[in-house]
């Protein structure tokens, strides 16, 4: 294959450059090596778009996005939030959608249509944080949908290293979003 060779003739004129050749050198080898390494996934034919399993680990920095929700539905005394709401950083924002994979939030439905940018969370994400349940400490995904799970399991104790912090008080049973009609 041309880029393995390359790859081979960089290696050996590598050696034997001065240090600005030698440094231009390793950067076009390093771009090579990744076109390489892309060149072996595999990419839809139809939009171009990379065919890739990805795997998400539940981490101590999604637990604490979990509790900016659980903090929030509990201020405002309903199971109903927006991201907006949360004040998220940039990295909570990037992966709060992770917290979905693990079934720790679910997205709002109404009469089975899910409501646009609104979030729940689920019994599983409250017993999570009460420390009742033990959940994959991984989730492989494709195309946005979960595949498969880790057969390790974890607990919010084992996740953030130590003791929940909050009360053990968290009852969704009282949480239930009101349900609002414009013909009231």
């Amino acid at each position: 294959m041309l880029a393995e060779e390359l790859l081979e003739n960089m290696d050996t004129t590598r050696k034997e450059s001065g240090k600005n050749t030698k440094n231009v050198l390793l950067v076009t080898q390093k771009t090579l090596k990744r076109q390489l390494k892309n060149m072996n996934e595999e990419y839809c034919e139809l939009c171009g778009g990379r065919i890739r399993e990805y795997y998400h680990r539940i981490t101590p920095g999604l637990t604490k996005s979990l509790v900016k929700c659980y903090e929030y539905v509990s201020s405002m005394g309903t199971n109903l939030f927006k991201m907006a709401d949360l004040k998220l950083d940039h990295s909570e924002y990037g992966n709060f959608n992770k917290l979905r994979f693990h079934g720790l939030i679910a997205k709002h439905k109404v009469n089975g249509e899910i409501q646009n940018r609104e979030w729940v969370i689920t019994r599983r994400g409250a017993d999570y944080l009460k420390g009742n349940i033990q959940i994959p400490a991984r989730v492989k995904t494709y195309k946005n949908r979960v595949i498969d799970h880790d057969e390790e399991m974890v607990t919010v104790t084992q996740v953030m290293k130590s003791e929940p912090y909050w009360e053990n008080k968290f009852e969704f049973d009282i949480f239930k979003p009101v349900q609002t009609s414009l013909l009231q």
